[in-house]
Order: structure tokens, then C-alpha cells, then sequence
């Protein structure tokens, strides 16, 4: 069901069906608590804050910022075929540097989906992605998308009651109303589609010899136009990535455009599209505004 915690095993933390390194539900075979795990990632962020402002003769100074000050809450949304391990590295960099940081799996692309959930369409990935929101703690909150999913959080930075501090579109789809990912993309991939809906007309496959997490996406989801408000214009900090070093790229146009937007801010990388593979570094610094 739609927006319901989901079970866990062990190494498996899950948070509204995302990893969550806050709580451990196997441990006393409860399910995630997301406002406990919220607690908990607020209580360990400002202890962490306080020992970086200790003395170097260990008499404790008094913490500059209050806990509601450091809290820096990351939502990562992964793009077709991929789940939310496609964010794991980028995750665990953020949570080490004392941010909360989950990922999301849209539904139909889960290790093992159901077979309702090749009927998920853009709307449904986009409830997904609101129930998150909704579960996160207090604090700001940056929305992270990558490719495909630049519809999804455009759609969700538009309908959440949770104000969005800032979009980051990792090279991704920014979209206008109307818009939707068979609009949007190139040949190469509307040719990667209709060849992938072939086997069940339900979900395109995702392309051989690749990662093998990688599952059938919902082909609903590709076709369905975006309805968007003024939600992108209500967020302050927006943010497109650009990946320059893949010849397939359908990003180029939107580049251009946005480099010379008053309104956003762009990063250019020399490097192919799983940005958070090809370029964790630059990515890590770009989300913490630590970019040179």
C-alpha cells in the first residue's frame, strides 16, 4: 500500500521504504518509526556539532548554531530502472558529514515488485516521494533528483505542504507543465523504450549487461504528462547538474537555457550520466555547497 512502512531484515533498514541508518526495526522487530528516526539523526547531529566546537584543551564551547539551525535533511530520488541503492555512496558521505539523508525506491522498482506496481504512473512516484517529505524531521530540506526522476520532484516541490529549501536536479529532467519523460528525452532513449515495453507491455526493461539491481520501469510513468503550479518558482535555491561527458545526453538544450537563468544554478561536470558514480566528489561538494 501506497505511503505504508514496509518491513525490514537484517542490513536492510527501512524507512517508509527507504534505508534509514537512524533505526534498526529488526532489532525489536518493529517497524521504522520515521519521527524517532528523526529524533535520533537530530540528537546525534548536534552532539556532533558541539565536540567540533570544543576546546583543544576539551572544555566544551558553547554550540553557535541551535539544533534546528544544523539540521540538513537530503531526499535523493533515483532515476528509471534504479532503485535507492543508486544513492548509497552519496548517502553515507552525507550522514557521515552529520546530515539526514534517505533515498527512495518508487514503487515498481523495488528488489522484488509486485505485479500491481507496473501499473505505477508519474502520479504515483510522485505520492511517493510526498510521503517522504511528509515523514521528514524539522530542519531544511533538499530535494535531490537524478535524470528521469527531475519530473517526480518537480511534481512533489510543487504539491508537498513541506516547503522545499532547495531542488537539485543531478542531471535531469527539469520540466514545464505538460511536460513528461517521452517528451522530454531524446531518440535514443524513445527507441530504448519501445524496444524494452515490448516483453510484457506493462514495464520497459532495462538495457542487458548493466547493474543487475536494476528493475523493468513502469512505462505509464514515461508517458504521463506533468501538471505543475508555480511549485518550482516557490523554492529558493534551484540547481541543475550538468553531465557533459556522454554522447547521448538529451540535457544539452536545457543547459544552455539554464546557464544564463538568473534563477538557478548550474555545475557543469565532464562525466557520464550516473553523476553519483562518475563524480561523487564534485556531487558531495555541490549538495553541501562546498563546490570550488
Amino acid at each position: 500500500m501506497p505511503g505504508a512502512p514496509s518491513p525490514a531484515g537484517p542490513g536492510q533498514d527501512r524507512h517508509y521504504g527507504i534505508p534509514c541508518g537512524a533505526c534498526r526495526p529488526w532489532a525489536t522487530g518493529s517497524r521504522c518509526d520515521p519521527l524517532l528516526a528523526s529524533e535520533r539523526l537530530a540528537s546525534n547531529r548536534h552532539n556532533m556539532a558541539v565536540q567540533r566546537w570544543t576546546a583543544t584543551d576539551g572544555r566544551a564551547k558553547a554550540c553557535p548554531m541551535s539544533v534546528e539551525d544544523q539540521l540538513r535533511t537530503f531526499v535523493l530520488v533515483p532515476g528509471a530502472w534504479h532503485g535507492a541503492w543508486a544513492w548509497d555512496g552519496i548517502v553515507a558521505r552525507l550522514r557521515e558529514a552529520g546530515h539526514q539523508a534517505v533515498a527512495v525506491t518508487l514503487d515498481g522498482l523495488e528488489p522484488d515488485p509486485s505485479p500491481a506496481s507496473a501499473g505505477a504512473n508519474l502520479d504515483t512516484h510522485i505520492d511517493r516521494v510526498l510521503t517522504v517529505l511528509d515523514a521528514c524531521g524539522p530542519g531544511p530540506i533538499t530535494l535531490c533528483a537524478h535524470s528521469y526522476a527531475g519530473l517526480v520532484a518537480a511534481g512533489a516541490a510543487d504539491r508537498s505542504t513541506r516547503p522545499i529549501d532547495r531542488l537539485v536536479f543531478c542531471d535531469a529532467i527539469v520540466p514545464a507543465d505538460g511536460d513528461s519523460w517521452w517528451d522530454r528525452v531524446n531518440d535514443h532513449y524513445r527507441n530504448r523504450a519501445i524496444a524494452g515495453v515490448r516483453a510484457d507491455g506493462r514495464t520497459v526493461a532495462p538495457g542487458a549487461g548493466k547493474d543487475p539491481r536494476r528493475r523493468p520501469h513502469p512505462v505509464a510513468s514515461f508517458l504521463q504528462r506533468l501538471r505543475l503550479g508555480d511549485g518550482i518558482d516557490r523554492v529558493a535555491r534551484r540547481t541543475f547538474i550538468y553531465a557533459s561527458g556522454w554522447a547521448a545526453t538529451p540535457f544539452h538544450e536545457q543547459y544552455e537555457r539554464l546557464r544564463t537563468a538568473p534563477a538557478w544554478e548550474v555545475h557543469e561536470l565532464a562525466v557520464a550520466h550516473a553523476v553519483y558514480d562518475e563524480a561523487p566528489d564534485d556531487l558531495f561538494a555541490i549538495l553541501t555547497d562546498n563546490a570550488r
